[in-house]
């Protein structure tokens, strides 16, 4: 009677049943055993450059890979492996604190040093010949149990799990200080992960508990009745040296196996991963959370304001990207998978508290990417999600304030200040990357203006090293780049790329007032508005008015014109030269027009030979004359229309009222309107005298037109330039199988399009003269080079020729300061 009463009362007395948490798997138990064994058995990582390292299940090979941009359609993710035997090395410099763990439960600390042994000499001999003795010097410092639960005199952990007596993590936290100067010393962490020893359902607790201890220094005080002793009134005592402690700080305990843990933040936060594959940020003193306020009113990181980490499946090992923006995990399976920070929702409204805390956020940590020389390819991938509207307009304003970017050159006369300002080829890196959708799809209007002008600097660059270093030859002597005809021809194309581009900047501003609407007349200051005449520039996504107008651009534009120009000018000398002489050099004769200032290239003066031309080097200066002949816009008007302008644009700045010349308070709103504009935003009202002069009847574009033959300009082929983003040119595009060398600025053939002997792919496309005259160069077995960040392309090339060897090398990163993935032969992509 009371059982049937009792199954009334709770049920139909079927056994109480509680949910429990899947038992740990093979591989974590296996994991957390090695761990316990060795500690020293990290098989994954990220460098500060961007490039994972891991090492296969077997434990013989070393892969490598890196996060890349798909030139397809522009989305990242983690390149196919690159396999290498297995590597090592050591740091050299310093000392290194060393924390060890014994057997007997102690945690002991150690300084070490290593002393190479070199024998002290007065003679100059090279280090390779001296011989080598390397010991390890150490100094004990401190000591003391790592099981403080128990007394160190009666260590006995028989009542313990076996787990919690075995350290599977030893890690040392370096010394920090914060914005006050308060230092936090080193700190040691201890973890300790138990796993249950069966499938029980009993026996499902899974913890790690995490044990502190801070190395601190205690000096010395010696008692002062020491003084007193009759030995020592006469002596002069010294100071004993300082002692070093151990100081135990408080645990805690969390419900997960800890797989990893790392400072960052320069040592302010600890990111802990875990084996369910979650992530926890704490402070680097109390231990306490942090990140999960949702603050967005001081923001420091992304996983602050809604940004984390999809907790999908269980991992092995865990590694944190160098910007801290995402991470590499080592799955069951053994396979590497690559995880960004995800914000579940829209980001807001561009006036909106979420939005200027996310664009902040990015900015805070890209800065500090850059002000530490980290890689941040994980924070434009992370970005690329929200690049909608003016995301990455507001996030390089932000950025720029930070790193308290320079920009503003309008009244620089020399451009060399210029060319090395490496915060400019940051900004446009960001916008390029963000603005890129794939090959054969639009970019954005700030896109392509970032895209070309990135080549534009790097043009300048290539030009200004070939014509003022001077390269090691053989029997030591110093010569010029372009005394080598290999450096010359790759220099041909580069030439071209400028000179269409000067002619499609000018062609696009001569027909600019014909595709604007009726109502806006840009000869008249009271006829157009600057914000209307911005929305038509961005919604044709006509970029040469900026280009003009910033002076940074203009500047680079001024400093190739004035190189091109040299260049000319050594190539006419080229040619008229003859083969063979005794009397000098053919460079040693300065050029009248350019060795007298200071803002225009010299002669290099390296050039003191003896011998004239070889055949091979005036058929390639012969090239270069007769690309600058041909030219459609000669480069002496370009020049004078830039120089004009620049006139202009000083005048507008100095009568506008209030002046943005003349005193900090004003060259510093000056750079702020020079910043947005090169960032491809508004144009400032003192700007609006210089475009009436540019547009005016028998203006500054007046006279270019007068210089110009108007059938070559209606019929130029502007493909080399890849400006053109209809549906017919990104047609051509893709039948023609061509891809563009960034450094040689030819057409490359795609590896993998095999054609016939009739220039005929196997599909029956047409390849030979689809782009109109490709440049020789991209041999169907070489080797590519595609930029990991923007998905721009090289040909992998190795000469013997020293100069051109050596100008290659200048190209060890792309225009955009990406890092480039050398492909297999065949591959087109990493």
């Amino acid at each position: 009677m009371m059982d049937a009463d009792i199954d009334e009362l709770f049920g139909d007395g079927a056994a109480l049943s509680l949910p429990s948490r899947p038992p740990p798997s093979k591989e974590l138990i296996e994991r957390i055993d090695e761990l316990r064994r060795s500690g020293c058995c990290q098989t994954i990582a990220w460098s500060k450059w961007g490039s994972i390292a891991s090492v296969t299940p077997d434990g013989a090979v070393l892969e490598f890979r890196n996060l890349r941009c798909s030139p397809e359609n522009g989305t990242w993710a983690l390149s196919e492996p690159t396999k290498t035997p297995p590597l090592t090395s050591i740091p050299d410099a310093g000392t290194l604190l060393i924390a060890y763990a014994t057997t007997s439960k102690q945690l002991c600390t150690v300084r070490a040093v290593i002393d190479w042994g070199l024998p002290k000499t007065t003679e100059k001999v090279p280090p390779a010949q001296l011989p080598l003795n390397p010991t390890v010097r150490t100094r004990h410092l401190a000591m003391t149990s790592w099981l403080h639960d128990i007394p160190g005199e009666t260590l006995n952990a028989s009542h313990m799990e076996p787990s919690m007596v075995q350290l599977s993590h030893l890690e040392f936290l370096p010394m920090w200080g914060n914005t006050n100067n308060v230092i936090t010393p080193p700190t040691i962490i201890a973890v300790r992960s138990h796993l249950p020893s069966s499938a029980s359902q009993y026996n499902q607790d899974v913890y790690t508990t995490v044990d502190r201890w801070e190395i601190r220094e205690k000096t010395q005080a010696i008692h002062p009745a020491f003084e007193h002793l009759s030995s020592r009134r006469n002596s002069v005592g010294s100071q004993p040296g300082n002692i070093v402690l151990l100081k135990k700080l408080e645990s805690f305990t969390v419900n997960k196996t800890l797989l990893a843990i790392t400072s960052m933040n320069l040592g302010r936060v600890v990111f802990f991963a875990y084996s369910d594959s979650s992530v926890e940020y704490r402070d680097r003193t109390t231990m306490a959370e942090t990140f999960n306020d949702g603050d967005v009113d001081k923001v420091w990181h992304l996983s602050q304001i809604g940004f984390s980490y999809a907790e999908d499946e269980p991992c092995l090992q865990v590694a944190l990207s160098p910007s801290y923006c995402s991470i590499v995990q080592l799955r069951n399976d053994g396979k590497v998978k690559w995880k960004q920070l995800e914000y579940m929702g829209d980001i807001g409204p561009g006036d909106g508290a979420q939005y200027n805390a996310v664009v902040a956020a990015f900015a805070l940590s890209c800065s500090t990417a850059v002000m530490t020389s980290v890689n941040y390819d994980d924070l434009l991938a992370t970005a690329h999600k929200h690049a909608r509207n003016n995301f990455a307009y507001d996030w390089l304003i932000e950025l720029s304030i930070i790193l308290k970017v320079h920009v503003d050159y309008s009244e620089e006369t020399h451009h060399d200040v210029l060319v090395r300002n490496t915060s400019i080829q940051l900004c446009f890196s960001i916008q390029n990357s963000l603005g890129f959708k794939g090959e054969f799809h639009p970019r954005t209007f700030a896109g392509k203006f970032s895209w070309l002008v990135l080549q534009l600097r790097n043009v300048v660059v290539l030009v200004t090293m070939a014509a003022n270093m001077k390269v090691p030859g053989p029997n030591n002597e110093r010569t010029s780049p372009l005394e080598d005809p290999e450096v010359i021809n790759a220099l041909a194309g580069s030439i071209r790329w400028i000179l269409d581009l000067m002619a499609w900047v000018t062609d696009t501003l001569l027909t600019l007032q014909t595709n604007l609407p009726s109502g806006m007349d840009l000869t008249n200051t009271n006829s157009f508005s600057l914000t209307d005449l911005l929305t038509e520039l961005r919604s044709t996504k006509t970029i040469s008015l900026h280009l003009l107008l910033s002076s940074a651009c203009r500047g680079f534009l001024i400093a190739i014109c004035r190189r091109l120009s040299h260049l000319d000018y050594i190539a006419r000398k080229a040619i008229v030269h003859p083969t063979s002489s005794t009397s000098g050099s053919w460079l040693a004769t300065s050029n009248p027009q350019n060795g007298g200032g200071p803002n225009q290239t010299p002669t290099p003066q390296s050039a003191q030979l003896g011998t004239g031309l070889s055949p091979a080097l005036r058929a390639a200066y012969l090239q270069i004359a007769t690309l600058t002949s041909n030219t459609i816009l000669r480069i002496k008007t370009f020049e004078t229309l830039l120089l004009s302008i620049t006139s202009n644009v000083r005048n507008s700045y100095t009568s506008f009222n209030p002046p943005l010349s003349g005193s900090p308070a004003a060259e510093k709103v000056r750079n702020s309107v020079e910043i947005k504009m090169l960032l491809g935003g508004s144009l400032p009202d003192a700007f609006k005298p210089v475009i009436v002069e540019l547009f005016r009847k028998e203006g500054l574009l007046d006279s270019v037109r007068q210089d110009i033959e108007p059938a070559k300009l209606f019929f130029a082929d502007f493909a080399m330039l890849e400006v053109d983003e209809d549906d017919v040119s990104f047609a051509k595009r893709r039948r023609s199988h061509m891809t563009m060398d960034s450094f040689r600025k030819g057409w490359l053939r795609n590896p993998n399009v095999k054609e016939n002997e009739n220039g005929v792919s196997e599909n029956g496309e047409e390849i030979s003269g689809v782009m109109g005259a490709a440049p020789a160069g991209g041999r169907s077995s070489a080797r590519w080079r595609r930029c990991a960040r923007c998905a721009a392309v090289m040909e992998d090339v190795l000469s013997q020729r020293q100069a051109l060897q050596w100008l290659i090398m200048q190209q060890r990163r792309c225009f955009c300061s990406g890092y480039w993935n050398t492909l297999e032969p065949g591959r087109t992509t990493a």
